[in-house]
């Protein structure tokens, strides 16, 4: 079982229906995992906007909305 499976399907039990990010490698396959096990993906340009969409979703529907971003640190010698 792959990574991005585990967390797809933890986030389904955890009773997420949406997940809100920015589609881009390696969160393409966390995105992909989430629609297979049936969790909607909505993509975005930008990380401001999926993460005041997914305060939305939360704040009007009472429900978890989960917002997916990559962080990458990068140290240089």
């Amino acid at each position: 079982m792959q990574g991005a499976t585990i967390i797809a399907r933890s986030l389904r039990t955890l009773g997420v229906e949406v997940v809100f990010g920015i589609v881009g490698i390696p969160v393409v396959e966390v995105a992909e995992a989430c629609q297979a096990e049936g969790i909607r993906f909505i993509g975005f340009r930008n990380e401001q906007t999926a993460s005041y969409a997914a305060s939305g979703w939360g704040y009007l529907t009472g429900k978890p909305g989960s917002y997916q971003v990559l962080v990458l640190f990068m140290v240089g010698i």
